[in-house]
């Protein structure tokens, strides 16, 4: 799905927008500033539909542009690509917090149902419960953002960028990992997207965790792709 930006300052075609998408995302932006706040709102909500008191042009002129999808990724793609500098916030009524909440990657693995803390000393239950804490942490948009938005979303390791390959549909795709591992934690502690979390490709993701316990580091397994690549040009 493509993101439509209104910013010639008449409302009339972003009106018409959100009458027909009415379970669509509408993203409010400054037009100048790309480091300011960008806040997502669903089509519905009432601090971007018409008023009496707005002027002509209030919503896609002066200060502010909209720009809208009927897909969320859509949208968060864009702010990467076009906003990487800007933080990202849910609007406080119109519910798009839950919905940047629910965004998932693959990565990501759902709690067993009724699982508690630690109450069987098998390798199972540890594993798995490692695996929801550090998805339960890369599910944090903010975090994901800031790391992307500093790094650039292109793999730490090889270098992959989605964006190059499939355009549009891929740009701002990117799995963040930890390099701390959350396995050897034992409380929350606060993220700082640029020292805690880089970017990396599915592929390398999944050979940073290949095998259980301490992951690979992104410097290893760099080493290890070079010299693979050593024994294929023989």
């Amino acid at each position: 799905m493509d993101v439509i930006a209104f910013t010639d300052g008449d409302d009339t075609d972003y009106f018409i927008w959100m009458g027909e998408h009415p379970a669509g995302f509408v993203l409010n932006t400054e037009r100048r500033s790309a480091t300011r706040e960008a806040i997502l709102h669903q089509s519905n909500c009432g601090h971007i539909r018409p008023g009496p008191t707005m002027a002509p042009g209030a919503f896609t002129g002066r200060d502010y542009i909209k720009v809208c999808s009927d897909e969320v990724n859509t949208l968060l793609a864009w702010t990467q690509r076009e906003r990487p500098q800007a933080t990202l916030r849910p609007c406080q009524t119109c519910g798009t917090a839950a919905v940047l909440g629910a965004v998932r990657y693959p990565d990501e693995v759902d709690a067993p149902t009724g699982f508690t803390e630690v109450d069987s000393p098998s390798v199972l239950w540890e594993g798995a419960r490692r695996q929801v804490w550090v998805n339960a942490v890369e599910r944090n948009s903010q975090a994901r953002q800031q790391c992307l938005a500093h790094y650039g979303a292109r793999c730490s390791v090889c270098g992959f960028d989605f964006g190059q390959v499939y355009g549009v549909h891929g740009a701002g795709y990117m799995h963040v990992h930890h390099l701390r591992p959350l396995a050897t934690t034992t409380a929350r502690y606060q993220v700082d997207p640029v020292q805690d979390l880089r970017p990396v490709c599915p592929n390398c993701h999944a050979m940073i965790h290949r095998y259980p316990g301490e992951p690979c580091s992104i410097e290893a397994l760099q080493e290890i792709m070079a010299q693979a690549r050593q024994q294929q040009a023989g």
